[in-house]
């Protein structure tokens, strides 16, 4: 297996776990490790917009939230559930509530 897949798939239960404990700064964190790793990785940039909003940095997280996809939604975010399913809800619900694109 390539090394960055490697790093990518260790770091994603690190990342959730902070999700879901509301420690938004230490997922952003290891986040944004995995993007510069993989810049493409939709579920990462997900992700960390998520995170981003959550920190209250909404133009950050419009840039996390549309580097994969340019023309991506909250719409779109809630149609690609993430790789653990108990983050996708969190992420579409705070998408959409700090006032990103639907």
């Amino acid at each position: 297996m390539h090394a960055a897949a490697i790093r990518f798939r260790s770091a994603h239960p690190r990342t959730a776990r902070f999700f879901i404990a509301g420690r938004y700064g230490a997922a952003a964190l290891w986040l944004r490790k995995e993007v510069l790793a993989n810049p493409a990785a939709a579920w990462v940039n997900r992700q960390l917009a998520a995170n981003y909003a959550l920190l209250g940095d909404r133009p950050a997280a419009l840039g996390a939230m549309c580097r994969a996809y340019p023309d991506a939604t909250v719409d779109s975010v809630a149609a690609v559930p993430p790789p653990i399913a108990a983050c996708r809800e969190r992420t579409v619900e705070t998408l959409a509530g700090r006032g990103l694109p639907r």
